[in-house]
C-alpha cells in the first residue's frame, strides 16, 4: 500500500518570512510614496509663476493610508489655483465679462516628469533584498513536496 508523508515543520518558519517580506515592501512602498510626491511638489512649484509666492508656497504633500495602500495627495487651498489650471469664464458685479485662459501646471508637471517618478519607484525597492526573498519562497516550495 503506498502511503504519502509531508513535513510541514517550516510552515512557522515560513509565516514569519512572509510577513517579513510584506513588513520590508509596505516600509519601501511608503517611503517611494513620499519621496515622490515631494519630488511631484517641487516640480510643481518651480513652474507656478511667481508674483507674491502665495501659491508656491501653498503647495503641499499630505500622505495617508487608504485600506492596504499608501497615497499621497499634493494639492494647495489657494483659490486661485484652480482659476489659473482650469481657466475663467465670469462676470464681475458690474457686468463686466472676464476670460481667463487657463495656464496649466499640475499637469504639465506630471506628464514631464512621470518617467522619473517610475525610476524612483524602482529604485527604492532593493533588488539584492528582493531576491534574496524570493529564493527563500522559492526553497519552501521546495521543502513542502510530498514524498511517496
Amino acid at each position: 500500500m503506498a502511503g504519502f508523508s509531508f513535513d510541514f515543520s517550516c510552515l512557522n518558519r515560513m509565516s514569519k518570512d512572509v510577513q517579513r517580506i510584506g513588513e520590508n515592501v509596505k516600509k519601501n512602498e511608503a517611503a517611494v510614496v513620499k519621496l515622490a510626491a515631494n519630488e511631484y511638489k517641487n516640480d510643481v512649484q518651480v513652474i507656478i509663476h511667481y508674483k507674491t509666492g502665495t501659491l508656491r508656497r501653498s503647495v503641499h504633500v499630505e500622505v495617508v493610508q487608504e485600506g492596504t495602500a499608501m497615497v499621497a495627495y499634493v494639492g494647495t487651498d489657494q483659490p486661485q489655483a484652480r482659476r489659473l489650471e482650469k481657466g475663467f469664464v465670469g462676470r464681475d458685479s458690474l457686468g463686466r465679462l472676464y476670460n481667463q485662459a487657463p495656464q496649466p501646471r499640475w499637469r504639465p508637471a506630471f506628464d514631464r516628469n512621470l518617467a522619473k517618478y517610475e525610476r524612483m519607484a524602482k529604485g527604492l525597492f532593493n533588488r539584492e533584498q528582493w531576491d534574496r526573498d524570493v529564493a527563500t519562497a522559492q526553497f519552501y516550495q521546495t521543502e513542502l513536496s510530498g514524498r511517496v
